[in-house]
């Protein structure tokens, strides 16, 4: 009897249809409640009850009492985390603070803390955080300065009740130290002034609490703006610079680094110093250098600064002779002040980078963190041990692009978007070295890697992710198993049940899937391929990344201009305007070739004409020359961004015939200097 109050629902229910009692006095005899109604079968149901109608009515009646209370369970569970929940966020946030999507219970929770902590003044923050970033005008526009260049985010706590000069103050000794910084000189030689995040002046009399209560800001951010020159050089002291393109001049004492050296008074030259890879030219005109001849002429330094791909017979009827042209910051005129005395020393680092074995040479150099301090030269070696004759931006770009071509074979995994896979023998210091490149590569070239997981770049920068992991995931898989995956996701009946659980076996699913959670399953699996997986080198990644402080909308449009498209690089021609008409007929056959490439041919057009294989926003320039035979052949110089095209094709299918031939050689030595 005590039985059958325990279940009064599930025999109120059988009688109310009229079940006989003999019946139901055999289920209580035998215990069989709800709960076990549930779990057997109708063949031994049918043993108790033998109508069929009841049969039924007696399961869904039985189905139903268990749902509802799992609900009940579910509903007292979430209604203990949301309390739970809304405690924590009171006593992080204050107790006045509110997510804005609290419900009933939240609320209460807080109303009632806040109750408790009204007139505690122990409970009351004493300090608030304070983040800065370095601003310098030059007259037009404010711009951010970086770490290595002086500047760079800083924060720290400061008393509810400092005044705005205090934090001025403490700003000053940051960026300053002593009144000087190693990289911008003086502070005396700046007006200095701290703003909001829109410039606007901070009134240096108020005090923290009262700008945090003014802000309504979780976390205070102010600028610390200077103004005036950055240049410790007066410009009656020296006369003009420029830059001859030779790397090295010879002296009777060694091997001198002739940087931006022409017509300068003896006592502003010094011997450098040499080691390994490294020429440092330091102490720039107190030093001496004996037996130097001063007064030598531009015209006694041969050089084209120009990087030349293509074959290595040259028509014996092009002409060199003149330098290409160059647009503006390519890094071949000096577009910044040199720094002499204190204000530091100019250093170059010149890295040698085998082709065979471009990975391991980019992160050993990579692996010293001064290098993101210095500039670089690149110079490449052949397999056979010699190094090729080209210099300038091109080579950078072109090391850059063989790097990531052999990291995306060796180091990842996926088929659209890459996802980069943990070895035995990259530890952190690789890891740190590959995210310096990452960063060098985008600083000094404007280079990003758009074939590595976008959502990979929004975790590590930004500590949340933008886009459609599921989406993203469907890039990553092979062809055969994102058909599969979209399928199930949008008619889950019409997919190959063989194939989509040896998927799901394949990436360890632990659940059974069916047409009402597939679409979650499906993002875990995303997640834990695509974020958890690889979350090691995100970690690794992140200090150095963040530094570039690149928005979610900045890297977004990131992977939409520099993705290779034949539109783009049509855009990206720069064609003579007066042609001849066999040279009319061939830049025709030229813009014809690109609209046919496809997705890895168009980079490898990109990475002939430019040195990199995703769009850096460059113009290319076509210009024409005269050739046939064995020599005849398409020529790139990377540095200027020139294409040189013979005009001497009669056919489109011979042009097409050898440009494949030039590109999926993918043998392009630099020749020509």
């Amino acid at each position: 009897m005590l039985f059958q109050m325990s279940e009064p629902d599930l025999y109120d229910f059988m009688r109310s249809r009229n079940i006989k009692d003999d019946i139901i006095r055999t289920l209580i005899e035998e215990k069989i409640d709800s709960q076990t109604i549930i779990h057997m079968s109708e063949e031994e149901l049918t043993k108790f009850v033998p109508l069929y109608g009841d049969r039924k009515a007696i399961i869904a009646f039985s189905r139903d009492r268990k749902d509802t209370s799992c609900e009940k369970k579910k509903k007292t569970k979430t209604s203990l985390m949301k309390k739970l929940r809304a405690k924590v966020n009171a006593i992080k946030g204050g107790a006045s603070y509110s997510s804005g999507d609290e419900d009933e219970d939240e609320k209460e929770v807080r109303s009632s803390l806040s109750k408790k902590l009204k007139g505690n003044k122990n409970a009351e923050k004493k300090k608030r955080l304070v983040d800065l970033s370095c601003f310098h005008n030059d007259g037009d526009a404010y711009h951010q300065i970086r770490g290595n260049k002086g500047g760079g985010p800083k924060s720290f706590d400061m008393e509810k009740f400092d005044t705005m000069g205090q934090v001025l103050d403490l700003a000053k000794q940051l960026y300053f130290p002593n009144g000087h910084n190693a990289v911008r000189g003086k502070i005396t030689e700046y007006k200095i002034k701290l703003t909001d995040t829109y410039f606007q002046n901070i009134d240096l009399q108020s005090t923290v609490e009262s700008c945090y209560n003014r802000l309504k800001m979780r976390q205070l951010r102010f600028n610390f703006c200077t103004e005036g020159t950055t240049s410790t050089i007066e410009s009656d002291e020296l006369p003009p610079l420029s830059i001859p393109k030779n790397r090295n001049a010879t002296a009777q004492s060694g091997v001198i680094e002739v940087m931006e050296i022409i017509d300068l008074p003896p006592t502003c030259l010094s011997k450098p110093e040499k080691s390994n890879d490294i020429f440092v030219t330091n102490d720039f005109y107190n030093a001496e250098l004996p037996d130097i001849q001063t007064n030598f002429d531009i015209a006694d330094f041969s050089f084209d600064g120009d990087i030349a791909f293509g074959p290595n017979v040259r028509a014996s009827n092009v002409s060199l002779d003149s330098t290409l042209p160059l647009e503006s910051g390519s890094g071949d005129t000096l577009d910044r002040p040199l720094e002499f005395g204190n204000a530091g020393t100019v250093e170059r680092k010149i890295i040698r980078i085998h082709r065979a074995s471009a990975l391991m040479d980019m992160i050993i150099h990579f692996k010293d963190p001064n290098i993101m301090t210095v500039d670089i030269d690149a110079i490449m070696v052949l397999d056979n041990g010699k190094e090729e004759a080209g210099e300038g931006d091109g080579v950078f770009r072109d090391c850059i692009t063989q790097f990531w071509d052999e990291f995306y074979e060796q180091c990842t995994e996926g088929r659209i978007f890459k996802v980069p896979v943990l070895r035995h023998d990259f530890q952190k210091e690789e890891w740190k070295a590959v995210s310096r490149i990452i960063r060098k590569g985008f600083e000094v070239s404007g280079y990003w890697p758009i074939s590595i997981m976008p959502a990979i770049f929004e975790e590590c920068i930004h500590g949340s992710i933008e886009s459609s992991l599921i989406e993203l995931f469907s890039d990553y898989l092979p062809e055969m198993e994102s058909q599969i995956v979209k399928k199930a996701i949008s008619n889950f009946n019409d997919v190959d049940q063989d194939d989509f659980i040896e998927f799901l076996d394949s990436h360890s699913c632990r659940k059974l899937v069916n047409s009402e959670n597939v679409l979650p399953i499906i993002g875990e699996l995303a997640h834990k391929e695509l974020i958890q997986q690889p979350r090691y080198v995100i970690e690794c990644f992140r200090s150095e990344l963040r530094q570039l402080q690149v928005t979610p909308g900045k890297l977004q449009q990131i992977y939409q201009e520099m993705k290779p498209t034949s539109k783009e690089i049509l855009k990206s021609l720069s064609v003579p305007e007066n042609m001849k008409e066999a040279e009319r007929l061939c830049a025709g056959f030229l813009k014809r070739y690109i609209k046919d490439l496809d997705g890895e041919k168009q980079k490898a057009f990109l990475r002939f004409c430019t040195g990199s294989d995703v769009l850096l926003g460059m113009k290319i320039t076509v210009e024409f020359f005269e050739s046939k035979g064995f020599t005849r052949s398409p020529i790139a110089h990377t540095c200027g961004r020139v294409l040189q095209i013979p005009s001497t094709y009669d056919t489109y299918p011979s042009f097409r015939s050898e440009f494949n031939y030039l590109l999926n050689s993918k043998v392009w030595v630099m020749d020509i200097v």
